[in-house]
Parts: C-alpha cells; structure tokens; sequence
C-alpha cells in the first residue's frame, strides 16, 4: 500500500516536505505544494502539521451524543483556554475508546485552504494530527524535541506543549521539570 505523508510547515501549504512510502520502503521524498504532492499515485495520504498550527485540548463530553456536538459546543468547552477569537477556530473532535477525547483547534481559514487544496483526495486522508504525535512516544516518559523548526516537548500520548523562546533551556520546560517527577526525558535536537 502507497502512502504519502505529508508535513504541512506552515499555513500557506507551498513548501511541504513529503514522504512516499510502499509498507515501509522510501519511494521518495521532497518539498512541494499540496497541489503537486497530491498529482502523486498512491492509496492514501497521511497529513502532519507543525505544531504552532494546532492547539489540543483534553474535553469532558462522555454523557454527550455524537448527535449533539457541534462546532459551537466544542469551542465553548474550551474557549476560556483559546487565545484566538472563537469565529477564527475550527474545532476537531477526537474521541478514543476508553471514553476520553481531544479537541483539536485550527484557524478555520488555514482548515478551509487545506480542505480546499485537498480537494478529491480529502476521502484518502487516513489523519491529519500534530507532527507531535508522529514522535516516539512511551509512556511515563516526556519527548524534548528541541531542532532548528520546532521546539516542543510531549508529556503525553495526547499532549504536548510549544516551547517559543530562544533561551538554551525554555521557560516553560524549565518550569515543567521543576513542578514534575517525570523520570525519563528522551531528547532530539
């Protein structure tokens, strides 16, 4: 099965880095716009996106139905926690097995050129999820990823934090590993 991962860098979806894999041999890789991957042949997609592009939120809605959640109700849960205003988000709902879910939250006009450049490949998109979650994860144990284009650490199989100033150790991991027990810390720089 052909797969292309994609890794959308930004919200102008032109300079893309992608990866065409058959199982887990490299076909190829390169950089290109959403338009020019997609001319590819393959059997699905998988799309990544950096991490500034998403926010994610744990969300408590086990007694809810499906039937009742809207887009208004996912960003009402998590609106005191949004910096952006609430007509600028697109909420995704993730909700696992054991009853947890996830709140993805996206500008909506960076979702709409996305869903928009997709165009009748979107029914071959397997996820779209945070390039964060793409990373090793174990649990009990914090992923630094500390490179050149991203900064962030993930503490959980569902969360991860942007670490945004330049300082050799940022404030917030700094402040993060004073007030935690964590034990292991797996760092890629």
């Amino acid at each position: 099965m052909t797969i292309i991962r994609i890794f959308i860098k930004d919200e102008f979806l032109i300079d893309n880095n992608w990866v065409l894999l058959n199982g887990q041999t490299e076909l190829g890789s390169g950089v290109g716009s959403l338009a020019e991957i997609t001319a590819m042949e393959y059997e699905h997609l998988e799309i990544y996106l950096a991490p500034h592009l998403s926010t994610i939120f744990k969300v408590d809605i086990e007694h809810i139905s499906d039937r009742k959640i809207s887009d208004e109700l996912l960003l009402g849960l998590v609106e005191d926690q949004l910096v952006e205003e609430l007509d600028e988000c697109k909420p995704l709902l993730m909700r696992l097995s054991d009853g947890q879910a996830y709140v993805a939250v996206v500008m909506a006009e960076f979702y709409s050129q996305m869903i928009a450049a997709l165009k009748e490949h979107v029914k071959l998109v397997k996820f779209i999820q945070p390039l964060p979650f793409a990373t090793e994860y174990t649990d009990g144990q914090w992923t630094l990823y500390l490179t050149n284009e991203y900064k962030f650490i993930r503490t959980s199989m569902f969360e991860y934090f942007l670490l945004d100033d330049a300082k050799p150790i940022p404030d917030v991991l700094d402040a993060m590993l004073q007030s935690s027990d964590v034990k292991l810390l797996k760092t890629y720089s």
